[in-house]
């Protein structure tokens, strides 16, 4: 099985236990990341992907889509997990990509309180909860509220 997770969270080694693991049962995993090198770590091979804007703030980062549907395309994952806001650029472009593809795509949340979004962070959001199959919350709040947004999909608690 070929897994795909992008997250900023993976530019830190000390992040990257759950990859080493899944790489460990044989699953070959590659991290996409903002910026950083191309490299491997335990069996994740990382795949930086080009970004502008404040690490700091790792919603309002710009991921280049080009080099994002490249990567896709190429490594052809059985399943994409995307741990990045469902309301973000990354993940609406993510997800529309692997749908496109026929790839499953999972999303992963951590917010816990509902909160408004702005007009293109709700498309952005409603791009990403489409093209899910199902969902990940980081605690029980998180799950609530994937649940309500994601139309009868699964989702389940999994903390980070």
């Amino acid at each position: 099985m070929r897994a795909l997770v992008l997250s900023h969270a993976y530019l830190d080694p000390a992040n990257r236990g759950k990859l080493r693991a899944l790489a460990g049962q044989g699953v070959s995993v590659t991290a996409a990341v903002p910026g950083g090198s191309t490299g491997e770590d335990g069996g994740v091979r990382l795949a930086p992907i080009p970004a502008t804007g404040d690490p700091a703030d790792p919603a309002a980062l710009d991921w280049n889509r080009r080099a994002l549907k490249k990567l896709l395309s190429d490594f052809r994952p059985d399943v994409v997990q995307i741990e990045e806001e469902p309301g973000t650029r990354v993940a609406a472009t993510t997800s529309a990509e692997a749908a496109r593809l026929g790839i499953p795509v999972v999303l992963f949340s951590w917010e816990s309180l509902p909160r408004r979004r702005g007009f293109w962070q709700r498309r952005r959001a409603a791009t990403s909860f489409n093209a899910a199959r199902a969902a990940i919350g980081g605690n029980a709040l998180a799950a609530e509220l994937l649940s309500a947004e994601i139309g009868g999909k699964p989702v389940v608690v999994l903390p980070q």
